[in-house]
């Protein structure tokens, strides 16, 4: 007798016939001991003080690892420009090194390397100990399309990213932590993809611009990979170096995580490889089918994936919400009763793993919210320029303004001094201005230039900070715009973040 039989023994002997979905794009490291040397900028103003070009003839893409000797000063910049298509991305000290001193990815053999001093700084150097550059992959196979033709169709799901260079597919599931299959991080320096563009005509792909791309923490990255139903892993990302934005901020949305259904359809949304349409191939595509089994660990559906999908979200149709992680395919093109599988999401080390990494951190938040009231200069606006974070700053910008202003900072938005906020000062003698913070905690003057202002304020690494909530609004006095003499901007709502 077979020591396959019975269901379970079954399901045992078929278990390592499953492919796990993944598109290898490799590479080599190419040695360059680059360094600029100490450099200085005695002006006043940013100037480039170092340039140059780095090629290796024949390269798909290239990615720059900087030695951490590197030193930005000040404000100092680090730019790197693809010569091929002219994607740039920026870096200060501090993005430098959450990025773990490696670059975005580039399309093309060659990239500009300018180092732009801040103006009276006298210690900056660069140094660049490699360029990984992309080689041509080998081609891979369908297996798992569910019937004799690919159904997948393109879509835009702004939670979706292509991980890079392990080419798997991983989603969004708050604005800085993701998930992705187990086998897709054994290499933890990874990346998240957002908004690609179409490949080529034979299916090679291209590289959206370093404002899509979030370096992941090699840190934070947890893992199982063990096969159907114990392969997941979750991670969290930095913010973007040219945006100052985590994923789920500049996308603006990511994955609810749902209960597992006993029925109904699925919906796999990845980057899988594409054999017929080639400009598809890796680009982000979806289809739907239906849930045929449901285990203890995992998700069993006749959707079609091929290479690239794994870590894909397994979508309920019905809810919208992801309900398990792809990670293999089991589908053929001939015959009814094949399928795919998933980890499920309800996995309790999952679970734990995931309140792990987003317990990591403490989002940090300036909102704006509420109107201001007209002036003889307009409006005054107030906006975020960086968000406030543990050894970072709080940095704004005002706008509109017509003299003498202040930043206010309060402990509420919603009471004051006896007073339910917003306030409209309409009946004082300001027609449609209203208080929207409480003015209780500090008054920074502003230094307005032509109706505008910056509010910049170290905040020191002290954890004791995290999470403290303020508000702020803009004061203005105005002799010319009401009878009351001022005019107020909009409120925004701050919360000092970081890491635990």
């Amino acid at each position: 007798m077979s020591f396959c039989f019975r269901s379970l023994i079954l399901f045992a002997c078929f278990v390592p016939s499953l492919a796990a979905q993944v598109v290898q794009h490799p590479s080599k490291k190419v040695p360059l001991h680059l360094d600029s040397g100490v450099r200085a900028n005695p002006l006043l103003l940013p100037k480039r003080i170092y340039s140059q070009t780095i090629e290796v003839p024949g390269a798909l893409w290239l990615r720059l690892e900087f030695d951490k000797r590197t030193r930005l000063e000040g404000e100092s910049i680090l730019r790197i420009t693809s010569i091929e298509d002219g994607a740039v991305q920026f870096f200060q000290a501090k993005s430098l090194s959450d990025y773990a001193y490696l670059s975005a990815f580039f399309n093309g053999s060659s990239v500009r390397l300018d180092l732009l001093a801040a103006g009276r700084t006298f210690g900056n150097r660069v140094l660049v100990r490699f360029a990984e550059a992309g080689t041509i992959p080998s081609p891979g196979r369908p297996t798992t399309i569910c019937g004799p033709t690919d159904d997948r169709k393109p879509s835009k799901d702004p939670r979706v990213a292509r991980q890079y260079p392990t080419g798997c597919t991983t989603w969004l599931i708050s604005a800085y932590a993701g998930l992705t299959a187990g086998h897709c991080t054994r290499n933890t320096r990874q990346m998240m993809h957002f908004n690609v563009p179409l490949s080529s005509s034979s299916g090679r792909i291209r590289l959206p611009g370093p404002q899509d791309q979030y370096a992941y923490v090699a840190s934070s990255v947890l893992r199982l990979s063990s096969g159907v139903g114990r392969d997941w892993s979750v991670f969290r990302v930095v913010r973007n170096s040219n945006t100052g934005l985590y994923p789920g901020e500049k996308q603006g949305s990511w994955f609810k995580l749902g209960k597992i259904p006993s029925k109904g359809n699925i919906r796999i949304t990845g980057h899988g490889v594409s054999y017929v349409n080639r400009p598809r191939s890796q680009t982000q595509q979806t289809h739907f089918g239906p849930l045929v089994r449901v285990a203890s660990t995992y998700l069993g559906y006749r959707v079609d994936t091929t290479g690239g999908n794994s870590g894909s979200p397994v979508i309920d149709e019905a809810t919208g919400h992801a309900v398990g992680i792809h990670t293999h395919g089991g589908c053929r093109s001939s015959g009814s009763t094949s399928f795919n599988y998933g980890t499920r999401v309800d996995r309790s080390d999952l679970q734990k793993a995931i309140q792990a990494v987003l317990n990591q951190v403490v989002l940090a938040i300036y909102q704006p919210f509420g109107k201001g009231c007209s002036g003889t200069a307009g409006i005054p606006s107030l906006v975020k320029v960086q968000t406030p974070e543990l050894g970072g700053a709080l940095k704004v910008s005002a706008t509109n303004l017509p003299g003498s202003s202040w930043l206010m900072f309060g402990s509420s938005k919603s009471k004051w001094l006896g007073l339910t906020l917003p306030f409209s000062l309409t009946g004082a003698g300001a027609p449609g201005c209203s208080v929207l913070v409480s003015f209780d905690l500090y008054a920074a003057p502003l230094s307005v230039v032509s109706g505008k202002a910056q509010f910049n304020q170290a905040i020191p690494n002290d954890k004791r900070l995290l999470g403290i909530r303020f508000y702020n609004q803009v004061l203005s006095l105005d002799s010319r715009a009401n009878r009351l003499g001022l005019v107020l901007s909009n409120g925004a709502e701050g919360v000092i973040g970081g890491l635990r």
